[in-house]
């Protein structure tokens, strides 16, 4: 985009760079042609695309618009004809790719090569229904390498053997051509089960068919073929590794290099994936669905599929993310397959039988818009002058549900994006004092207005948490550390998820945090500004990386980030710009962000970073409750909520009954987990939270009636004038976004706001 000239006429560039030229721009007059690639992966930017590029055509089909525009939908597993009924019957154009052919072996064929079978009792076995008093008891069983295996003997009532639960794939005859020992393993399989016995006996198998598969080949081929093994998340290939690890079979006879691939990695486990295997071993990759089109691994000739993936869905009532394990559907099992038929011929075994892959996976991943928040992608709909959100997104190629869209709605006033009139609030207002969630209603779709805040909003394509950030970042004078917290809440954590090393990890950012973390945003940000120091020495930067157990490539994608937001900010008037005089290809000059400034004031203050950083998460606020060293979290929706494992804020033992944590992200697993949690002051809390409600005589405050604080009443005063404030130096932004210096006009509110977060630091 950056590059872009008078004389351009292809551009390429991201769905998000066309989306802001629509804004502007909604029937995209002087373009001639717009290709849409890789339709297939429907995030939710490629289906919000989709709809105004099909009203764009809607307009010149009617006459509405001048000059021809074409719009080509492209992906090598799409459905086309629903594409092409979405887009008024449009033609299909198939053009024919090639790929080394691929023998297909399913879990009937594997159970009979491998003679593995699968007992009553098995973990990978279906478990028995409620069979009335009968009972069961656990046994340790001792196989493969010395290694014991905990089976479930169960009986029933009258003390006869309970046959395990039939599979649901389980068809009477389908199977009669194989073995009997594998009929009765396939009726009872559990197959969403991970079986890594049969993995095992699988990599045994391969050794022995490998040669004889080869000696039918025409083609010459040298060495062993490797094996990319898909499994559904990290912990399954850490299992996996640590068996193959520890079972003779693989460490004395049959040598296998096994290495992994999955998002978390580092750099230089990375450069393993792709590096040549000793001769006589065997290279074995333990992948999520990453390497599903991500990658090519040259030398993989065998693919084994798991035929499972870990996926996030999200609840639009609780506004709960949960990571799933489930099913793939057949396009993802086309690409598994497909990785085996890269660079030569190939055989995929899929640990799932014929029968479920035929009935009952799912044709095409379900798309990211019926199971994502859709917060910024409402937002941007009210932007482009869309008053009824719902009405307009009830036109996309698969519609969010009623309820996931008002529940956007609803999170955007929480953020203070969107307001209702007054005769609208009122029955949200009544919801809340009842202790109830914040009631759905039809008034907060088409009579919600943007506020200041919503139209600045509007320009950051990030997350309206993440923007929200970003603005008070500027504002209240720490930029520098949360433009990184904005970034990490925006991509991931800096800290490397190193294959097998889960201890090491913790062991650095507890050295990184100190004795009495408050934060685990603010200690990604520590470790960004340790690895960016260490860049001014030769090696610095990777000896930081080594030390702190930091991921270089997650660091340079968060720099980036870091750039963008500021750029932005910039081009917003959030903060100056100096002109450089390093000009790009098209000759005109780069503006670049001033280095320091009012925007960096209080960045060593970590009481206004905390605080800052609760304006951006808000509502994501809880409240602890128990004894001290021994709570749990809570607010209006649910309690005995926990720490995650992973938060450096895990092990403190300090905190007390009233304590407040807000959190970026909320997990549901056997317990509901806060993610990315940061301490914050109950005057932060009142100061950047929701609506408040002042209780003089009790020197108490309620935030948005639930939460009830103990705040002197001269304090509680102040708070709700610089609450004002704050919303009226963001409208005279709007008015005037270039004129308007942020920094002196809002210098006495900051200087009061900063006094008063100082000041709870210092009692505290």
């Amino acid at each position: 985009e950056s590059t872009k000239t008078a004389t351009t006429r292809l551009l390429f560039c991201t769905t998000g760079v066309l989306l802001r030229r629509l804004q502007d721009d909604p029937d995209l007059i002087g373009i001639s042609h717009v290709v849409v690639d890789e339709a297939h992966e429907r995030d939710i930017l490629c289906d919000f695309l989709l709809i105004l590029l099909r009203e764009a055509l809607q307009r010149r089909m009617d006459k509405k618009v001048v000059g021809e525009l074409r719009v080509i939908v492209m992906s090598a597993t799409i459905n086309a004809n629903r594409f092409s009924d979405y887009f008024f019957g449009a033609a299909v154009v198939n053009v024919p790719g090639f790929t080394h052919p691929v023998d297909d072996w399913y879990l009937e064929d594997v159970l009979e090569a491998t003679q593995h079978r699968i007992l009553d009792g098995s973990p990978c076995a279906m478990r028995p229904g409620n069979n009335g008093g009968g009972g069961h008891t656990k046994m340790a069983v001792t196989g493969r390498g010395g290694r014991q295996t905990t089976v479930t003997a169960e009986w029933g009532s009258g003390g006869g053997e309970v046959e395990a639960g039939v599979s649901p794939t389980w068809v009477e005859g389908l199977y009669d051509g194989f073995s009997e020992p594998t009929r009765k393993s396939l009726r009872r399989v559990d197959e969403s089960i991970i079986n890594y016995d049969l993995i095992e006996d699988l990599l045994l198998y391969i050794e022995s068919f490998e040669p004889k598969r080869r000696a039918l080949s025409d083609e010459k081929m040298d060495g062993k073929g490797g094996v990319l093994i898909f499994l559904p998340g990290i912990g399954e290939i850490t299992t996996l590794a640590d068996r193959i690890s520890s079972s003779h079979a693989f460490t004395r006879e049959h040598k296998l290099d096994v290495v992994a691939a999955h998002s978390s990695l580092s750099t230089a486990d990375q450069r393993k994936i792709f590096r040549k295997v000793a001769w006589g071993e065997r290279k074995v990759v333990l992948a999520t669905n990453i390497a599903e089109t991500s990658i090519t691994i040259e030398d993989v000739e065998y693919v084994i599929d798991a035929g499972r993936v870990k996926e996030t869905a999200y609840d639009e009532r609780t506004r709960l993310r949960r990571l799933q394990d489930t099913w793939i559907d057949c396009a993802s099992m086309r690409q598994r397959r497909g990785r085996a038929g890269r660079v030569r011929p190939g055989v995929c075994f899929h640990l799932y039988t014929k029968q479920l892959a035929a009935h009952h996976l799912d044709k095409h991943k379900r798309p990211e818009i019926q199971r994502a928040p859709l917060e910024d992608l409402c937002l941007q709909v009210k932007v482009m002058g869309h008053d009824d959100v719902a009405a307009f997104l009830a036109n996309a190629l698969d519609p969010p549900s009623a309820g996931a869209v008002q529940s956007a709605l609803l999170t955007l006033i929480e953020v203070g994006a969107l307001s209702l009139p007054e005769a609208a609030a009122k029955p949200q207002e009544a919801s809340r004092s009842q202790g109830k969630p914040i009631a759905a209603t039809s008034q907060a779709g088409p009579f919600a207005q943007l506020t200041p805040l919503g139209h600045h909003l509007s320009k950051l394509p990030v997350d309206p948490h993440v923007g929200k950030m970003l603005i008070y970042g500027c504002i209240f004078g720490c930029l520098d550390p949360i433009l990184t917290i904005a970034a990490t809440c925006a991509y991931k954590t800096p800290f490397a998820g190193s294959f097998g090393s889960r201890a090491q990890v913790d062991a650095a950012r507890l050295k990184l945090a100190g004795p009495s973390p408050r934060s685990d945003l603010i200690l990604a940000a520590a470790a960004f500004a340790l690895w960016e120091a260490g860049q001014a020495e030769r090696g610095g930067s990777e000896k930081v990386c080594r030390e702190y157990s930091l991921s270089e490539p997650t660091l340079r994608q968060l720099r980036d980030l870091r750039r963008q937001f500021s750029d932005l900010l910039g081009t917003m008037g959030f903060i100056p710009r100096k002109p450089s005089f390093q000009g790009n290809r098209g000759g005109s000059a780069m503006p670049q962000v001033e280095e320091k400034g009012y925007w960096d004031a209080n960045s060593k203050s970590e009481e206004v970073v905390c605080a800052v950083a609760c304006a951006g998460l808000y509502p994501n606020l809880m409240q602890a409750e128990g004894q001290t060293g021994q709570v749990s979290w809570f607010n209006l929706k649910e309690r005995n909520v926990a720490v995650h494992p992973s938060s450096i804020l895990r092990n403190r033992k300090d905190f007390q009954p009233g304590a407040l944590l807000a959190f970026h992200t909320k997990v549901a697993t056997s317990r509901t987990y806060l993610m990315d949690a940061t301490e914050v002051s109950a005057n932060a809390a009142l100061l950047f939270g929701g609506a408040i409600s002042i209780d003089h005589a009790a020197a108490r405050v309620t935030l948005d009636s639930w939460l009830t604080l103990s705040v002197p009443a001269r304090t509680a005063v102040l708070i709700r004038e610089l609450r004002k404030e704050l919303k009226g130096l963001l409208a005279k932004k709007i008015t005037d976004p270039r004129g308007l210096d942020i920094g002196l006009a809002g210098a006495p509110l900051v200087k009061a706001a900063v006094a008063l977060l100082r000041d709870y630091e210092k009692a505290s």
